[in-house]
């Protein structure tokens, strides 16, 4: 009997002039005890044979139906231009596609191979049955853009309030005279600068392990050049070593690399930060070494050095040593980690020498820019800087901007911006446009219009209070340089004058 529907369910086929379906009709026996769906089907689709399991599923024989007719109208359109596709190319396809089946919808894994040339003249297929990996694939998904969604609301509800506390202390001490208040200052500082770089840590490690792209910590590669980073650097952390009766030094280097710069910064801090926090005498110095055509930029401490044993966990997530526990109690022990993924990331080289009892030196090494292009930067004859700020929803402190400019333009509106700088008196060295304009993240485009109307020896920067992912992206490829609100004065001072001197 099973026989008589094998030869009937054939017979189509065997009638299709030009085809042979002697294989199919030899091997049905065993297609028909196979758990997935096998078919063949004609140039235009049309099935010529379908197994036990197939005809099972549909609770008839689809043979002389058109497989598109067979699956979901919704993933009809998918099916035929992969079909369409393979038919043209001589190329097998593979695609995820629902069949129905009582109450619903299953999901399957079909492949099709068309005819070859000098094999049958009929396409050959299977339909796999995936419909549990689908679903838990997709649940995976859903948890781990929930957990992205976490992340980026750490990054902001965490981060940006411990920036905001930091520029106010910062702003703080400059107007305590008091000694003891002074230090008592500098010890909050201190504490709440620690607990940024732990946070920092932490979600950057919950980005590095999520293994799901994450298109806010996806590199940029660029030409970044490492002195104003060194200057931010020795800005953050020379404060933090005078306070422990440390030397503290950053020699500059002249020298462009190609990295992601905000990775890169990162990277660097907690170099810095662990060569601080875990040396108790002696000094710490930051330095570059050029090699060939890859540039070292290393970290010297004179701390205790790290033994073999530790040597090997130190880039274990979550590793601290007893020792570090009980000397420096705090901290997640997460840097090194950070650093090594980063590194790993961005195609860079973390190495590590070490003595016990004389220091470390920790470097990351990474490629130099071929051909560097000039430094460039605005120059009025004289005159102080000319700052335009077009804030729109971004907190801009007035202050930090007012103290290190000639003179300050504050616009509403980019009407009101366009105004000041077709006055023709008045022309900007720096535009600085908030991302965000009536609730639209579209100061991007505003900044471009500006700076056509600014010439060319205007610098343009964004200001962003609300680093998300999407928006995080858009800033990185837009090419211009973006500052994160609140930034402490000195950061500013920094960051402004990169903006202003850059390779362009």
């Amino acid at each position: 009997m099973e026989s008589e529907r094998a030869a009937d369910a054939a017979g189509p086929f065997r009638q299709e002039a030009g085809h042979d379906a002697s294989w199919c009709r030899d091997e049905m026996p065993l297609l028909d005890r196979l758990s997935d769906h096998v078919w063949t089907a004609d140039q235009d689709g049309v099935l010529r044979y379908a197994n036990r399991r197939m005809r099972d599923h549909f609770g008839r024989d689809p043979t002389g139906e058109r497989l598109l007719d067979l699956v979901l109208p919704e993933d009809a359109r998918l099916l035929e231009e992969a079909w369409l596709t393979a038919k043209r190319f001589g190329e097998p396809f593979a695609m995820e596609l629902r069949l129905p089946v009582e109450g619903g919808a299953r999901w399957f894994l079909v492949r099709g191979t068309p005819p070859q040339p000098e094999g049958e003249r009929a396409w050959v297929g299977t339909c796999t049955d995936i419909d549990g990996q689908h679903r838990r694939r997709k649940e995976l998904e859903r948890s781990m853009q929930a957990q992205r969604r976490a992340v980026a609301t750490a990054d902001h509800d965490l981060r940006q309030p411990l920036s905001a506390i930091l520029f106010l202390v910062t702003g703080l001490a400059r107007r305590v005279e008091d000694s003891s208040e002074l230090r008592m200052l500098q010890a909050i500082g201190n504490a709440v600068h620690a607990m940024k770089v732990s946070v920092d840590n932490q979600v950057d490690f919950e980005r590095l392990g999520s293994g799901v792209p994450d298109p806010a910590f996806a590199p940029v590669i660029g030409d970044v050049a490492v002195n104003p980073v060194l200057t931010r650097l020795a800005l953050e952390f020379a404060p933090i070593a005078a306070s422990k009766g440390l030397g503290f030094s950053v020699v500059p280097c002249s020298s462009v690399i190609r990295t992601d710069q905000q990775m890169f910064e990162r990277m660097l801090r907690n170099l810095v930060f662990n060569a601080v926090r875990y040396t108790e005498h002696g000094r710490v110095l930051v330095g570059c070494r050029r090699r060939g055509e890859e540039l070292s930029i290393e970290v010297h401490d004179t701390g205790r050095g790290i033994d073999h044993e530790e040597r090997a966990r130190l880039t274990e997530p979550f590793y601290r040593s007893a020792r570090s526990l009980h000397q420096h109690p705090g901290g997640l022990g997460l840097g090194l980690t950070v650093v090594e993924g980063m590194s790993a990331l961005l195609g860079h080289r973390l190495s590590l020498d070490t003595r016990v009892g004389r220091g470390s030196v920790f470097a990351l090494t990474t490629a130099l820019c071929p051909s560097p292009t000039r430094f460039v930067g605005p120059v009025r004859n004289g005159e102080g800087l000319r700052v335009l700020v077009l804030p729109g929803d971004e907190a801009m402190p007035r202050e930090p901007i007012e103290a290190l400019a000639g003179s300050v333009e504050w616009c509403a509106d980019e009407e009101a911006a366009a105004a000041v700088i077709s006055g023709g008196s008045w022309r900007p060295d720096l535009v600085l446009c908030g991302l965000v304009h009536g609730g639209s993240a579209d100061g991007v485009l505003r900044l471009a219009r500006l700076l056509r109307l600014s010439g060319e020896q205007a610098r343009g920067g964004i200001l962003c209070s609300t680093p998300e992912p999407l928006r995080l992206r858009e800033l990185r490829l837009s090419g211009h340089p973006y500052l994160f609100l609140p930034l402490r004065a000195d950061e500013l001072q920094s960051r402004l004058f990169e903006i202003l001197f850059r390779y362009g």
